[in-house]
């Protein structure tokens, strides 16, 4: 675009008042600077705006009395657009799509919605669950502000804030030979069948604790699904690794007295002794990206949510 909308107020001024001079005294600007831009709009459009008389102001030709009403209306369009913009900026109300990785959004963001809305009702917060490289196209292509992910293969253009560390523990068959442990190590582990968690991001995660440690999984089985995962586990196919618990604060474990799968069978969670990096679970979002109001709120929510909860 040519000109700004700047320009066409100082026209607009000038066809209200007929005068270059009561147009340059009503915008509180130079007489100059409204001449110049009346003659600006004039070459850019290619048309004649105004006549000038002589000492007698100006008045507007055929052309200039249509583009004026034009003018006019999409001025009024650009001041709604304004009006809109800002509203989204400080309200607390409207509707917000988050992000979130798919492994965490069943077990996490409904709870966090549901008491979301008691403190803010007029928000809807809609969560678009996926895997690590579509929460970064959502964020590149603008479908959500912010995004709840973990802290892997992040680049310098996301900024992310950690909420809660997410250790690794074991989930074993109620049979399994090793169940009764109260803690395990990946090398007492290692010989043993495994299911894993077959994601992006997840089996190199969980692959790379026990290189960490100089061992390979004996992978047995594989699964797309935490539900998969622990259904297998529960059914006595091996045992799996996790760092996402049941518990809807995902920091705390689930009772070692046994946890149901979907299916119905059951597993038991067990502590590793091995002292492993966490995953850090949190928010990402651009760096040059600045939030609207409610996803500010919704950040400050979150915030507060896991450390009340952990």
């Amino acid at each position: 675009m040519r000109y700004t909308l700047k320009q066409l107020r100082y026209c607009l001024a000038a066809a209200q008042s007929n005068s270059v001079t009561r147009a340059a005294e009503q915008m509180n600007v130079s007489q100059p600077s409204i001449s110049a831009a009346i003659s600006h709009l004039e070459d850019t459009f290619n048309i004649q705006i105004f006549i000038r008389h002589h000492a007698q102001g100006l008045s507007l030709t055929p052309a200039g009395r249509r583009l004026i009403q034009e003018a006019t209306r999409f001025m009024n369009q650009a001041e709604s657009l304004e009006s809109y913009a800002k509203e989204l900026g400080d309200s607390v109300t409207g509707n917000l799509d988050v992000g979130c990785i798919s492994t965490v959004a069943a077990i996490a963001m409904p709870n966090l919605m549901r008491t979301f809305y008691f403190k803010f009702p007029g928000a809807s917060i809609n969560c678009l669950d996926g895997n690590q490289e579509q929460l970064f196209e959502g964020l590149q292509d603008g479908r959500f502000e912010l995004a709840m992910t973990y802290d892997l293969q992040l680049d310098n253009c996301y900024r992310f804030e950690p909420l809660v560390q997410l250790p690794a523990y074991a989930i074993l068959p109620l049979d399994h030979p090793l169940a009764e442990s109260e803690q395990l190590s990946l090398t007492e582990l290692a010989g043993h069948p495994m299911v894993m968690l077959d994601l992006p991001l997840s089996r190199e995660y969980f692959r790379s604790l026990f290189l960490s440690v100089g061992k390979e999984p004996k992978i047995a089985y594989r699964a797309k699904s935490l539900e998969m995962v622990r259904s297998l586990v529960g059914n006595g196919f091996g045992y799996s690794l996790a760092n996402v618990h049941l518990h809807h604060s995902m920091a705390r474990q689930e009772s070692y007295a046994g946890v149901s799968a979907v299916d119905g069978t059951r597993y038991r969670s067990i502590p590793l002794s091995d002292e492993l990096l966490p995953l850090r679970f949190g928010m990402i979002m651009l760096k040059d990206v600045q939030l609207t109001r409610l996803a500010d709120c919704f950040a400050d929510y979150c915030r507060g949510y896991w450390k009340d909860q952990h």
